[in-house]
């Protein structure tokens, strides 16, 4: 699935990654998406309803030191990206099911 490769070691690829923001490389358009932390062993499926893209993404702070600048790892952003209907349009009905998992 190419999801799970694209989106499967989050919290190690976040932490290595230099490229500063989302990518259309970072996008997955699948019903689910595995999103797996190696050091943790957590396991977080998201299942959007109707399928929408995914996109995650180191989230990075910098911070002034002594040593002088140093860039920190916060997090990790996950975006779900459905299409918002034009006005007029009947509303869209979305729903984002997660699951937990220790692997």
């Amino acid at each position: 699935m190419r999801a799970e490769r694209l989106l499967q070691s989050f919290a190690k690829r976040a932490l290595v990654s230099e490229r500063p923001g989302p990518a259309e490389d970072d996008v997955a358009h699948d019903e689910a998406v595995v999103l797996t932390n190696d050091v943790t062993g957590l396991r977080i499926e998201l299942s959007p309803s109707p399928p929408a893209a995914v996109r995650a993404f180191p989230l990075r702070t910098i911070s002034r030191s002594e040593s002088g600048y140093d860039e920190m790892y916060q997090g990790t952003v996950v975006q779900v990206l459905w299409p918002v209907p034009a006005p007029g349009d009947p509303p869209a009905r979305t729903t984002l099911l997660l699951r937990f998992f220790r692997a």
